[in-house]
C-alpha cells in the first residue's frame, strides 16, 4: 500500500496521521499502536516509515541507530514484536562419566609453563600431557602443562614440587577441573580462539578424532570488546566446533533487553550491541539470567561499521551442580 499520510511530533511522541485504512494496514504489519483514532509510533517505527515507506515527517526520529538497524532487519524478516514470556526452556546436557584415573608420576624438572615427569604413561591411557613430539610421537620427553600437573597433584597422582597457578589462571583451572572430573578430555584451545578444546570421555592421542567443543572461560573480571569476543566465536564456528561459554555464577542482576520477538513459535530476547562496545562477564550473565527467567532464548545482535548484523543464539548447558554457568553460543543466520 502506498502511504499518503505523514509523521508528526507531539509532546515527545510520534504520530502517524493518515486515513483509517492506512492506519489499519500498519497495525496489521505490527507497526504502531492504535489509540483514539491516532496511530502512536515509537522512534524505531517512525524511522522505519521514513526509511522504508517514504513517509514524510516533520521531524527526524531520535533513536540509537544500531538499535534501529536490528529492528528494521527483524521487521523485514517477519518477526513480531511485543512483551511476551515463553515456556520454561529445556537445559541441554552432555553425556558425562566420572573419571577413573590411576597411576603415579614423579616430577623430574619444571619451569613456569611445563613440568617434565616420569612414571606411568597417563598420556597413552588418558591423554594427560604430551609425550614426545606433538602428533609424531617420537621421543620420550613427557611434559604436563600446569593445569594438568595441578589436577594430578590434587588427586594424589603426582609427586614433587610444581609452580603455583597464577591468580589469572585459578578460575580457568576450576573449569578445567570440573570438565575433567566429568570424564572429558580437556586440551588447550589456543589454536581455535578459546581456552580449552573438549573431547568425549575415552579419547586418546593418535586416533583420528576431532574435538567437538571449544570452551571459552570468562573470569568474573573479564572485560573485552564485542569485536574481540565475536571473533573468538566466529573462529570456532569456522572450524565446525561448538563454542561453549563458561561464566562464573556471581548472581548478577537481570538486565533489560532491547526487544522481545517471535517467529514460527520461537521466542527471543534481543540485545543489541555494536562492534565497538565493551562486553563483560557481568553483562552476559545478567542478560542470560533475564532470558532464562522469562523462558526466552537470548539473541545477541552485533552491528558492525557497515551496518551489517551478526546474530548469536545462546542455549544453557548443564554439568550438574556448579558455581559456573555454561552456554552453547551459535552463530545464527536468520532468515
Amino acid at each position: 500500500m502506498k502511504l499518503k499520510g505523514s509523521i508528526v511530533c507531539e509532546r515527545k511522541q510520534y504520530l502517524y496521521k493518515g486515513k483509517k485504512d492506512e492506519r489499519s494496514y500498519l497495525v496489521n504489519k505490527g507497526i504502531g499502536k492504535a489509540a483514539k483514532g491516532k496511530l502512536l509510533l515509537n522512534s524505531n517505527e517512525a524511522l522505519l516509515l521514513l526509511d522504508l515507506y517514504g513517509v514524510e515527517s516533520e521531524c527526524f526520529p531520535k533513536t540509537d541507530f544500531s538499535n534501529y538497524i536490528v529492528y528494521r532487519d527483524l521487521h523485514q524478516k517477519g518477526f513480531t514484536f511485543g512483551e511476551r514470556k515463553g515456556e520454561k526452556l529445556l537445559v541441554k546436557s552432555y553425556e558425562t562419566s566420572p573419571l577413573d584415573l590411576r597411576g603415579r608420576l614423579d616430577v623430574v624438572s619444571a619451569d613456569k609453563f611445563f613440568i617434565a615427569v616420569k612414571g606411568d604413561d597417563l598420556y597413552s591411557s588418558h591423554w594427560f600431557g604430551q609425550k614426545g613430539t606433538y602428533k609424531r610421537g617420537d621421543g620420550n620427553l613427557y611434559l604436563l602443562d600446569l593445569f594438568e600437573a595441578t589436577y594430578l597433584k590434587e588427586r594424589g597422582l603426582l609427586n614433587g614440587k610444581i609452580p603455583n597457578l597464577s591468580k589469572e589462571d585459578e578460575e580457568k583451572y576450576e573449569v578445567f577441573k570440573e570438565w575433567c572430573d566429568n570424564g572429558f578430555v580437556v586440551k588447550t584451545g589456543f589454536k581455535f580462539g578459546g581456552d580449552f578444546r573438549i573431547y568425549a570421555a575415552g579419547a586418546k592421542p593418535g586416533k583420528v578424532q576431532h574435538s567437538k567443543h571449544i570452551l571459552h572461560v570468562l573470569p568474573s573480571t573479564y572485560l573485552s570488546s564485542v569485536e574481540e569476543w565475536s571473533r573468538a566465536v566466529r573462529v570456532c564456528h569456522a572450524v565446525k566446533k561448538t563454542y561453549v561459554l563458561a561464566l562464573p555464577s556471581t548472581g548478577a542482576k537481570p538486565l533489560p533487553f532491547d526487544f522481545t520477538v517471535a517467529k514460527n513459535n520461537v521466542k527471543y530476547a534481543v540485545k543489541v550491541l555494536n562492534q565497538a562496545q565493551p562486553i563483560s562477564a557481568e553483562l552476559l550473565e545478567g542478560l542470560l539470567n533475564s532470558a532464562l527467567d522469562k523462558g526466552l532464548i537470548l539473541l545477541l545482535a552485533i552491528v558492525d561499521r557497515e551496518a551489517s548484523i551478526t546474530y548469536y543464539k545462546t542455549e544453557k548447558l548443564s554439568l550438574g551442580e556448579s558455581k559456573w554457568s555454561y552456554y552453547e553460543v551459535e552463530w545464527l543466520k536468520l532468515k
